[in-house]
């Protein structure tokens, strides 16, 4: 156990629990977070795996051949399950700005349609018996109570909490289950009952399952208390002074909030930081130096990444170990592990031509208009990282409410030219030479609102966005030649068209494309 890190001790989350918070439901409601850009769980979950003696090599290679996963800690069914019970409840919070519809029709409807649907799905998780039934119904009722709540029903609600709790009690749920459980019930304002769950899940974890109180300090980051959770992950890492691997796990952490814009702490340079001390702890281990490779691709510092590749090829002493890199290399790197020397010229760059800004080609005849970057009426916000950009479209409240981005988070026009410029740049020779390996594709899009929760469409599918790539190489969201912003299919045909033509001949004047 890990001995004078109690939950009270190591923060004061005693004090959490009776903390004020907005009265906005929607700003308070919010599940665990739905994973990072860079897969989450590559590094967390092998810190539970070490510590009980597991080979990390094998795990590691089984995670990177699948290293998209969307739910960094929990299971992928139960995690599928949670988001599909949840929506009932999400649209009853759109229709409201507060935490009672009692005197709004349309909300009273449809919060009546969810108590049906909860206590519905109660009665078929009662009767299946399956192994996950306990954790769902639990879950079923904490989000049943909720909407007793928005209808004003007190007492009832109440009663679901209160029976949630006795279903969690009676049952033998993972450390982690009782982190989510906790994490929903303070969310939604039951916040002694949830102190009381995140104690269970420590009690329960002791110090070979750190995925608990990685997902609880990743939880108080979300909910504004970010100084709370690094306080507590630093008593994690002073009572496990030699453990290079939660250095990872935490830099893992640290990456994906840099990587969505929050703000408050420099949290790229913390990142940096842990996975420099893993490394000082262990720096003849090559999985170290793998896992700082993993951390400077989150943080998009690609050239020092390949350098910690090179580093851990250098101490690896097993077959394994070279195809781990060689996956990253190939899976995670992909589009930018084609960089130019760079001594040479850029074949693409952005420039400001009358107020403008646009990316042109670079031709020992002169320099040729190729992108005009331009503002989306159609599709509201474009929203992204350095890496990438998409747009979505959804009913005009649900944007309002649930869809606002983070601020700093809005890619303006002179970051769009210059970061897929300088992107171009790495591809050109592929590009000059291919053009017709470029193809158009639609991909999935992983959308989190402030509160770090995974949003969906009007019809519960996940959003997507249309992207141009590069035949042969991963097309992801964040791993694409340019994502498109327009809403119109055809022009997303026609824009991949003049892009190859003009690619076949670099030095005329043609078409300028406008993204």
């Amino acid at each position: 156990m890990l001995t004078g890190l109690g939950l009270a001790a190591a923060i004061p989350l005693t004090g959490l629990a009776q903390s004020n918070s907005p009265s906005n439901f929607d700003s308070r409601y919010h599940n665990l977070e739905g994973g990072s850009a860079i897969g989450q769980r590559r590094i967390t979950e092998s810190v539970e795996r070490i510590n009980r003696g597991e080979r990390f090599q094998a795990w590691w290679w089984n995670l990177i051949t699948n290293w998209w996963v969307e739910n960094p800690l929990l299971e992928r069914s139960v995690d599928a399950n949670w988001e599909q019970d949840r929506q009932a409840l999400l649209r009853v919070f759109d229709l409201t700005g507060d935490s009672s519809c009692i005197s709004q029709s349309t909300c009273i409807e449809e919060a009546e349609r969810a108590l049906s649907v909860y206590s519905n799905r109660l009665e078929e998780i009662e009767a299946s018996q399956s192994p996950e039934s306990s954790l769902r119904m639990a879950q079923n009722l904490i989000l049943r109570g909720a909407t007793y709540q928005v209808l004003g029903q007190t007492q009832q609600k109440e009663a679901d909490w209160e029976q949630a709790i006795d279903v969690i009690n009676q049952s033998q749920l993972a450390p982690i289950n009782y982190v989510q459980l906790g994490n929903e019930l303070y969310s939604l304002g039951y916040r002694q009952r949830a102190v009381e769950l995140w104690e269970t899940a420590q009690d329960s974890a002791g110090e070979d399952n750190l995925l608990p109180y990685l997902e609880l300090g990743r939880f108080l980051h979300q909910f504004g208390q970010g100084s709370a959770a690094r306080q507590y992950w630093n008593q994690i890492v002073n009572a496990l002074p030699s453990n290079s691997s939660l250095r990872l796990a935490l830099a893992d952490q640290y990456v994906y909030f840099s990587r969505i814009g929050y703000k408050g702490h420099a949290f790229d340079n913390t990142a940096l930081d842990k996975a420099n001390e893993a490394i000082e702890l262990e720096g003849e281990n090559p999985y170290n130096w793998i896992g700082q490779a993993q951390i400077l691709i989150g943080l998009e510092e690609f050239d020092y990444a390949r350098n910690s590749l090179e580093q851990a090829r250098q101490l690896c002493s097993e077959t394994l170990c070279e195809e781990i890199i060689t996956r990253i290399e190939t899976y995670q790197l992909g589009l930018v592990a084609q960089t130019a020397p760079p001594d040479d010229p850029q074949a693409f760059s952005c420039v400001q031509n009358e107020g403008q800004w646009v990316t042109v080609i670079n031709t020992p005849t002169g320099s040729y208009d190729l992108i005009r970057w331009v503002p989306n009426p159609e599709s509201g916000p474009v929203v992204g990282n350095n890496r990438y950009v998409y747009s979505y479209q959804g009913d005009e409240a649900r944007r309002q409410v649930r869809i606002t981005p983070e601020p700093g988070f809005v890619i303006d026009l002179e970051s769009r030219c210059r970061v897929v410029s300088r992107h171009l740049s790495s591809l050109a020779s592929i590009l000059l030479n291919e053009p017709d390996r470029l193809v158009y594709q639609r991909v999935e899009v992983p959308i989190i609102n402030r509160q770090g929760e995974r949003l969906f469409d009007d019809q519960g599918n996940p959003f997507t966005a249309p992207v141009i790539c590069l035949e042969g190489f991963t097309c992801r969201h964040n791993s694409n030649v340019l994502t498109l912003t327009s809403s119109e299919e055809n022009q997303h045909r026609q824009i991949l068209q003049t892009l190859q033509d003009r690619l076949r001949n670099p030095e005329q004047r043609g078409t300028v494309i406008e993204n």
